[in-house]
């Protein structure tokens, strides 16, 4: 792991992250490439823009292969709402980019880049910022046992619905 410090802010960047780098250039085509960093970097933006207007400040981030772990410092605790509307603005990017692309009259990979960013990570899964979403709407209330069953048939579900498309699709 590589650790940078940029005054009050920690950047660590995992191996893991190198090599989903490094299969990423092996598409080589620089389209997709661009495509492919410019909505990462965009969604990124979506989350540190949402977490500053609700009063928080990046304390640190990790790239990792699997994506992104940033820390918010906060001076109080914020409020439920505030927590989703940082954790959903990411998706909310990068689909907003998708609308703009489609209505500027693009049907392209760029377009496609920026949508499947945007609906992938509203997926379920830990890891994701829809999983995240999910733990925290259920956190500490009394049927929480109950509701991380019904998560994870979600999940099941999803998961056989992404394999069920790969297959019919290939």
């Amino acid at each position: 792991m590589w650790k940078i410090v940029l005054g009050r802010c920690t950047v660590r960047v995992r191996f893991s992250f190198m090599l989903l780098s490094a299969l990423l250039f092996l598409l080589r085509d620089p389209v997709l490439i661009r495509g492919f960093c410019a909505g990462s970097a965009l969604h990124e933006l979506g989350h540190v823009l949402a977490a500053y207007l609700t009063g928080g400040r990046i304390s640190s981030v990790e790239l990792r292969g699997t994506g992104v772990l940033m820390t918010v410092r906060r001076d109080r605790l914020p409020s439920l709402g505030q927590e989703l509307f940082v954790l959903l603005s990411g998706p909310a990017v990068n689909l907003l980019m998708a609308a703009e692309l489609y209505l500027r009259g693009a049907v392209g990979s760029a377009l496609l880049i920026q949508l499947w960013q945007g609906l992938s990570n509203l997926l379920p899964f830990p890891g994701l910022d829809g999983g995240a979403a999910l733990e925290l709407l259920i956190m500490g209330r009394p049927d929480e046992r109950a509701l991380l069953r019904l998560i994870w048939a979600v999940r099941a579900a999803a998961a056989a619905g992404i394999v069920l498309a790969a297959v019919y699709l290939l």
